[in-house]
């Protein structure tokens, strides 16, 4: 357990290091996500690994496989959080469940920000946060509004084309009683414009 704690000390810092230059020094970078474009269209599909919070899932490795598909569409827009590069998003997508879980089915819409932490010329690491609107209740989250966060690493491999891998968590931030959550892993392609 001390060697967890102090692999998160260590990340925590290192996460936050660009943060504390940026405000120092007021850089201005190129922002990883777009470098010379202002518009991103994104095709992000994920699979369900399990419902709870993602901090209780890494540690006790309790992920499990689930028939439950989310494809999200993305358009995006550069923006800055605190000098740092980020991304405004609009959502629109669809929740998809088989197998005896078909009641998860649902379409889905939301905005989200997203911020690069770390990034070279081809890579980034990066985390985001949303608020999400889906059509129908169901047993695992009982609201229609859903809070989303998400970390991601992203490669940029031509001039236009990016990749992602992502992390996502879905909940309603405890407003009703049934909040047992949705958990994305899943792949992105990004083209800007």
């Amino acid at each position: 357990m001390k060697s967890l704690e102090k692999i998160l000390t260590i990340t925590v810092r290192v996460c936050l290091m660009p943060y504390a230059l940026c405000l120092v020094f007021g850089a201005r970078a190129e922002n990883p996500f777009f470098h010379d474009t202002e518009n991103q269209i994104a095709l992000h599909v994920g699979h369900s690994v399990g419902p709870g919070p993602i901090r209780n899932m890494i540690p006790n490795g309790d992920w499990r496989s689930e028939p439950f598909e989310q494809v999200m569409f993305t358009y995006s827009q550069p923006f800055e959080f605190f000098r740092l590069p980020g991304r405004q998003n609009m959502h629109i997508g669809v929740n998809i469940g088989y197998s005896g879980m078909t009641n998860y089915t649902n379409p889905v819409g939301g905005i989200s920000w997203d911020t690069a932490l770390l990034w070279s010329h081809d890579f980034y690491f990066g985390a985001g946060a949303g608020m999400y609107i889906k059509l129908n209740h169901d047993d695992r989250m009982d609201s229609l509004l859903m809070f989303g966060s998400k970390i991601f690493i992203g490669w940029r491999f031509t001039e236009i084309w990016s990749a992602e891998i992502y992390v996502q968590h879905f909940d309603n931030g405890g407003t009703t009683m049934v909040d047992g959550g949705y958990n994305f892993i899943g792949l992105g392609a990004l083209w800007n414009f």
